[in-house]
């Protein structure tokens, strides 16, 4: 029987070029929709994704339990932040899938954002 499964990390975005508060989040709004995407059952995703960005006092938040549907909040600086090596910490709780096929479908996507960053 498969329970929940969850995937946490932490790494520093090293962007090249630096990227406008915008921007970043518009990256992160489209790796949570696909990541969404590829863990959706039947429209819905059965746990939540949630993403931080953070760089020096500029924040934010980004969560998914809806393909297609992402909410953020930001710090009161975000908008006229620019990031250069942003930490992104990530954490994906879902049930009915085994942990190696959670781990591949995030790292896939992951490997998606780094790729469109760069």
């Amino acid at each position: 029987m498969i329970m929940h499964q969850a995937v946490a990390n932490k790494i520093v975005l090293k962007l090249q070029p630096p990227l406008k508060s915008d921007d970043l989040a518009n990256a992160m709004i489209e790796f949570l929709q696909n990541l969404a995407e590829s863990l959706s059952i039947k429209g819905i995703i059965a746990g939540h994704i949630k993403v931080l960005i953070a760089e020096d006092g500029n924040y934010a938040t980004f969560s998914c339990t809806k393909p297609g549907k992402v909410t953020k909040q930001i710090s009161p600086s975000w908008d006229t932040a620019v990031f250069y090596e942003p930490e992104f910490s990530y954490n994906v709780i879902v049930y009915g899938i085994s942990k190696d096929e959670l781990a591949n479908k995030v790292n896939k996507n992951i490997e998606q954002l780094s790729t469109s960053l760069l």
